[in-house]
């Protein structure tokens, strides 16, 4: 027997999932240089207190333990990948209700949606998000 669960949040919080669900995919994909890039995002202090050397060093190093934990991508480019369609299936799940969020997120602001209910990688059904004004 399938199951709901009913979630409640706020948009901070829901920014946050979105980010993590993003993150995710995009590690899933191949995407590995935003590893760093998130990172670098979350303690500026990280720039400041390694030089361009220890850089290099670390995407050597992430350079070749994705050469190892994903053969088939280009071990050259830490931004090369997969791509969403051929990507593995917890990637493809991540991407389809990173997408749903991202489009109530938008919703809720008032901003212009590019979202795309064709937008269907997998055989989950769509998550129903209602955005609530608060007083």
């Amino acid at each position: 027997m399938s199951k709901t669960i009913k979630i409640e949040m706020n948009e901070d919080q829901a920014m946050l999932i979105k980010n993590a669900l993003d993150f995710y995919s995009r590690i899933l994909m191949g995407q590995w240089k935003n590893i760093e890039q998130l990172i670098t995002t979350i303690d500026p202090h990280v720039l400041e207190q390694n030089s361009e050397m220890d850089f290099k060093s670390a995407e050597a190093h992430l350079s070749c333990a994705r050469e190892i934990l994903m053969p088939r991508l280009d071990s050259g480019n830490l931004n090369s990948s997969l791509g969403i369609t051929n990507s593995y299936e917890p990637a493809k799940k991540a991407y389809e209700l990173l997408k749903w969020i991202q489009h109530a997120i938008h919703k809720a602001n008032n901003f212009e949606s590019s979202f795309s209910n064709e937008i269907k990688l997998t055989d989950q059904p769509k998550p129903k998000i209602d955005v609530i004004e608060n007083d």
